[in-house]
């Protein structure tokens, strides 16, 4: 009896042995990286003159017209630390604004084809053009508003005369070069 119970025990083992999984050992290792994303701000236009000029009348006594272009737009890339914003300003950087008029610039929502992100909110009325920062575009996040020379935010000037019955007598032939400068501010 002690025989046939050692072989079956034996058996019995052989088989647990046979059956059982096989067992590898698991082995890892790691390396620490660093991910990194610098503050972004670009902005330019796609670099066409401005010209705009008075026509003539051709009935006596008739007051000039204000005259319009929207050729310019403003492109930016911009990325921003969280829970921040940026802006885009104007200002009259050097030359004058003739006597009795005045020059405001209309901006219009970045085109959205080859855009994407955070792309801010336009002013919604026309801004006046003088020598100290006007916000154009604020609230202006991580965005890109791509590259084409019709992508971005379109911006559309206005040069009139002020109030022609208190200012036409201030207005002269003249010819006038100011330079205005748009500027998107550091993260607020």
């Amino acid at each position: 009896m002690k025989k046939g119970f050692l072989i079956l025990f034996y058996s019995l083992l052989n088989s647990v042995f046979l059956i059982s999984p096989a067992r590898s050992q698991v082995s890892t290792a790691g390396d620490n990286i660093s991910l990194s994303v610098a503050s972004l701000a670009l902005i330019e236009t796609n670099a066409t003159s401005i010209s705009m000029s008075f026509q003539p009348v051709s009935v006596a006594g008739a007051v000039l017209s204000s005259v319009s272009n929207s050729n310019l737009f403003i492109k930016i890339s911009s990325l921003v630390p969280a829970g921040t914003a940026r802006k885009v300003t104007v200002k009259l950087l050097s030359g004058t604004i003739p006597a009795g008029t005045q020059l405001t610039i209309q901006p219009t929502a970045s085109t959205t084809t080859n855009s994407g992100g955070t792309l801010g909110t336009v002013a919604s009325s026309p801004v006046v053009i003088t020598s100290v920062d006007q916000n154009l575009i604020t609230g202006i996040g991580s965005c890109y508003t791509g590259t084409g020379s019709s992508d971005g935010y379109r911006m559309t000037f206005n040069w009139g005369i002020v109030n022609p019955s208190a200012t036409y007598g201030q207005l002269f032939a003249t010819t006038s070069n100011p330079v205005i400068v748009f500027t998107v501010t550091a993260p607020e």
